[in-house]
């Protein structure tokens, strides 16, 4: 049965050239999650559609057909495109790609879009600044956190692991997947996940996460932490994102 959608908030995830003029075009919704379209014709001079649909956009999305790959039949602009540019436009190609590798296409993502939207606009509006590193680093650490607990996969951060109590600033802990932060009883005991401070995992805790410390030794092992629970997930394959935030990036921390 053919589908028909009309003026859905989107964004573009990313475009693939598709036969002569077309492009097959991956997207993020929040009713119908990550989705394909075939946008006919869109790589051709004459297309009307061919400047509006661009990542870091937030467009109306129109679509109709059936199978898995519908055809886009239309898009315009809800509000002004998002002004990426350095670093924030690798962060934010970053972002479109852990979406692209860890979401299911045709799953409902409310909440993920919102997050989203809200961490590219944070993006958006970072501008060249002594703080910029560290707004980036603010904003994506939050995106992952995000992210991970909306795909069930959260991070226990304020209390150890199976004992429940509260984190000490103090203390070291062994971080181990789907079980947690473990006190180290021991300096020389085995590390079964990743080593981190007590201090940078409630830095990391509640909604401020990162905002209220400018400690870069702690944002430098908690950016190590979330790399670490990231790849888990991710497989073998390496982000291509990462690597060009490697090779671009003017700010070494956000990416070493």
């Amino acid at each position: 049965m053919s589908q028909r959608v009309v003026l859905q908030p989107g964004y573009i995830l990313h475009l693939k050239p598709f036969r002569d003029t077309s492009a097959l075009v991956e997207l993020i919704t929040p009713e119908f999650g990550r989705m394909g379209l075939v946008a006919r014709g869109i790589r051709s001079p004459a297309s009307k559609l061919r400047s509006v649909v661009q990542p870091f956009s937030p467009l109306l999305v129109s679509w109709s057909g059936r199978g898995e790959l519908p055809n886009l039949i239309g898009a315009e602009s809800q509000g002004k495109p998002l002004f990426l540019q350095a670093d924030a436009l690798a962060c934010g190609l970053y972002m479109n790609e852990l979406l692209m590798r860890l979401t299911h296409r045709d799953e409902a993502q409310i909440e993920l879009f919102s997050i989203y939207d809200e961490s590219l606009r944070q993006l958006g509006e970072l501008r060249s600044s002594v703080t910029a590193s560290l707004q980036l680093q603010q904003t994506l650490r939050q995106f992952e956190i995000k992210l991970l607990q909306s795909l069930g996969y959260g991070l226990l951060l304020a209390e150890e692991a199976g004992k429940g109590e509260r984190i000490r600033s103090e203390q070291t802990y062994d971080y181990q997947l789907e079980i947690g932060p473990v006190a180290f009883a021991d300096p020389h005991q085995e590390v079964f996940g990743f080593k981190v401070s007590g201090k940078t995992l409630l830095a990391l805790a509640g909604n401020s996460m990162l905002e209220s410390t400018t400690d870069r030794a702690i944002y430098k092992e908690a950016k190590h932490l979330l790399r670490f629970v990231l790849d888990r997930y991710l497989g073998d394959k390496p982000l291509l994102s990462r690597q060009l935030l490697r090779r671009k990036s003017t700010t070494p921390e956000i990416c070493n």
